[in-house]
């Protein structure tokens, strides 16, 4: 079982988790960003030390949350790092149906392991040999809904271990 009220932001997984979050600031240029960053699945809110709290963190460990409903808030950008695979594809097309309500015209910054051979293999010398163990959906089928829902902006990817993208809402 995972434990996501630790913080897997050390050693070579920190290495990696780190990378991603650089590239999501880089390519939603977050560190330019006026409006409001919702950090949507927070945990530990690395992204909100990394961009001097511009950003509002909801997880579903209400410890680590900055708001109870973050369907009140009207962001500029929503940003799920490695969270929309823990969600059944369902489950995805409601949050991207409520994220939409907030605000039609933000942009939403995802992060998805690719789950390839690299992936397992970086999962053992990491240490976290069950990262993928609760995930309810790939890559592909995110990617997918966010087609059907979203415009692609851009994409980047870390290590190929995972795939960064900004949309837009359609």
């Amino acid at each position: 079982m995972i434990d996501y009220h630790k913080d897997y932001y050390k050693g070579i997984g920190g290495i990696y988790f780190n990378k991603i979050i650089n590239k999501i600031i880089k390519l939603g240029n977050l560190s330019e960003e006026k409006g409001i960053i919702l950090d949507f699945g927070c945990g530990h809110n690395h992204l909100k030390r990394k961009l001097n709290n511009k950003v509002i963190g909801y997880d579903i460990i209400t410890e680590l949350s900055d708001v109870k409903d973050y369907r009140k808030l009207k962001p500029s950008v929503i940003v799920c790092n490695n969270i929309l695979e823990h969600f059944t594809e369902l489950d995805i097309r409601k949050k991207i149906s409520e994220f939409r309500k907030m605000n039609r015209g933000c942009k939403l910054i995802t992060a998805t392991p690719t789950e390839n051979w690299l992936s397992k293999f970086g999962m053992i010398i990491s240490g976290i040999s069950n990262a993928h163990d609760d995930h309810k959906t790939k890559l592909k089928g995110i990617n997918k809904i966010l087609d059907e829902n979203c415009k692609l902006i851009g994409r980047k990817n870390v290590f190929s271990l995972c795939e960064i993208s900004l949309w837009k809402f359609k």
